[in-house]
């Protein structure tokens, strides 16, 4: 049961991960129509990057670790 809950968790952050990545890119498609620089892009852009490099080596320290996903 456990296993089946820890399953259904994974599946709902991968879901919250694609629509964060959805919102931010219509943001930024947003902000481009707008007229809005690069020195606003920037910022943003590299959060998500961060975002998506934790997400990453978090992954990888789990399974280096045998920590249970």
């Amino acid at each position: 049961m456990d296993q089946k809950i820890m399953r259904s968790f994974q599946k709902l952050f991968y879901v919250l991960i694609a629509a964060g990545l959805i919102s931010v890119l219509a943001l930024v498609v947003e902000l481009m129509r707008a007229g809005v620089g690069y020195r606003l892009l920037f910022p943003i852009v590299g959060l998500l990057l961060v975002g998506i490099s934790f997400v990453f080596w978090h992954r990888i320290y789990q399974k280096i670790k045998g920590i249970p996903w």
